[in-house]
């Protein structure tokens, strides 16, 4: 049996390495319920490392809004934060009758656990680059700079992201940190009431209604944008987790009404418990929508 010095070491050691994470369950129960907390063997001497407590309270299922457009219910617990952000995204979109090409390196969102069921929420994009050019043109006008930042306040009335129910509110409001070309210059935001519901023990079906406040193409007024995101997300083998959805938004601008819609896929692969690495794409339906975005990014919990 090992002696109280070697006990010591290694509940210190298993101390470290918890601290940067505790056990939870993949983003779409891929991972099962958390484990319990597991001591080393051995006896504890009295004042020794090996009689700390550990009856610290175990933290909620990993569950990140990422990959693809849906608003999931869940929260960041109190005290902890958590990291989501694309790596790289791209998007090619001929709506507006020219190429416009988008890309942007990283797209950080940073939650903050503020309550046991509220965040505060925030995100923007470092750099932004925009190309824009006619079909067959040999050059293209680039824009370059940071995004619009946008920051959130999410309450959750009752349930986990797991089911088998779950309800949240969501405001938020854009300010316009971008470069006009790349933002529209205006302080605009909106409200989304996203739900869950577990479907079964590998199922999950995401609501996120959305009320967007946007400013009006034309003169100095606002009107609004209805959203309305379908996801469904599938837990698969080897800690994968499947997300499929659909997106529809229709702006109601007086200059007129433009209505887009797209058809998504993305792909999260839980390497811990509080680490997730996805991949995605959004395939446009009309020609309103951008005809495909892509990418690639992770999610952690600190």
């Amino acid at each position: 049996m090992a002696g109280p010095a070697r006990s010591s070491a290694a509940l210190l050691a298993l101390i470290a390495a918890t601290s940067l994470g505790w056990p939870s369950a993949g983003r779409a129960a891929d991972a099962g319920p958390p484990k319990p907390q597991e001591l080393p063997q051995g006896g504890a001497s009295p004042g020794s490392a090996d009689s700390i407590p550990t009856d610290k309270p175990k933290l909620r299922a990993f569950c990140a809004d990422r990959p693809a457009q849906a608003t999931l219910p869940c929260t960041v617990d109190k005290g902890h934060f958590q990291l989501e952000t694309d790596l790289f995204n791209a998007t090619y979109d001929r709506s507006g009758g020219g190429i416009t090409d988008t890309y942007l390196a990283t797209n950080p969102t940073l939650k903050l656990g503020i309550a046991d069921r509220t965040d505060v929420e925030v995100n923007i994009a470092p750099y932004e680059e925009v190309r824009t050019h006619e079909p067959g043109a040999a050059s293209s006008d680039t824009l370059y700079g940071p995004g619009d930042l946008i920051i959130r306040l999410k309450q959750n009335f009752f349930g986990d992201y797991r089911g088998p129910l779950a309800l949240a509110i969501e405001p938020f409001v854009k300010v316009p940190t971008a470069r006009a070309g790349i933002g529209n210059g205006a302080w605009e935001g909106g409200v989304v009431l996203p739900a869950a519901a577990a479907l079964g023990k590998s199922i999950i079906l995401n609501l996120s209604p959305e009320i967007d406040v946007a400013k009006d193409m034309f003169g100095g007024g606002v009107h609004l944008a209805p959203v309305e995101i379908i996801n469904v997300t599938w837990s698969l083998p080897k800690n994968l987790t499947l997300s499929t959805e659909l997106y529809a938004r229709e702006d109601q601008d007086p200059a007129g009404v433009v209505t887009q819609c797209s058809a998504d896929l993305g792909l999260s692969l839980g390497l811990r418990d509080d680490l997730e690495l996805d991949m995605g794409t959004n395939l446009g339906l009309n020609p309103q929508t951008a005809a495909v975005q892509g990418y690639i990014g992770m999610a952690k919990r600190f």
